[in-house]
């Protein structure tokens, strides 16, 4: 299996030329189609409930991010979102386990956190856990995601 991408734009899934396999896919419903199958397929090892959280903080994700790259690593737990290839465009992963969903931040460590949402001890990056939908929910999430795509933006120039 390799790495699929779409892109959300406008609470809309967009096709990015893309690779699959060998060939490359410009149907916007193909890589759609691929994306979520591809997605479905890693959720399948884990519990039920951590796949409902892993769904609602992926449609969190693209909403807040328009036009945002999904990558589904092929052999890690991880669902990488970014505006580019590489670390440069990296803004934030999903981090999947048996006991629950993270939504890890680039570069989130120098982030303003008044909510204190960000956990781990990371230099650089941090993480949000996300056990239940209400976690979702909590204010300054969208925030944090926002502000890590303005320091993605900024490392950038």
């Amino acid at each position: 299996m390799t790495a699929v991408s779409l892109i959300a734009s406008d609470n809309h899934l967009v096709a990015k030329k893309c690779r699959i396999g060998h060939q490359h896919v410009h149907d916007r419903n193909v890589v759609n189609d691929m994306t979520d199958k591809a997605f479905e397929q890693k959720l399948a090892r884990y519990p039920l409930r951590v796949q409902a959280v892993a769904r609602k903080t992926r449609a969190l994700v693209l909403s807040a991010l328009p036009k945002v790259e999904e990558t589904i690593d092929p052999s890690a737990p991880v669902v990488g979102y970014s505006y580019g290839p590489g670390y440069k465009g990296l803004i934030c992963t999903l981090i999947l386990s048996q006991a629950g969903t993270k939504l890890g931040l680039t570069d989130s460590a120098a982030l303003p956190d008044p909510l204190k949402l960000l956990r781990g001890s990371g230099k650089k990056h941090r993480y949000v856990p996300i056990t239940t939908a209400a976690d979702l929910r909590k204010p300054g999430l969208r925030e944090l995601l926002e502000a890590a795509d303005a320091r993605r933006r900024d490392r950038n120039r």
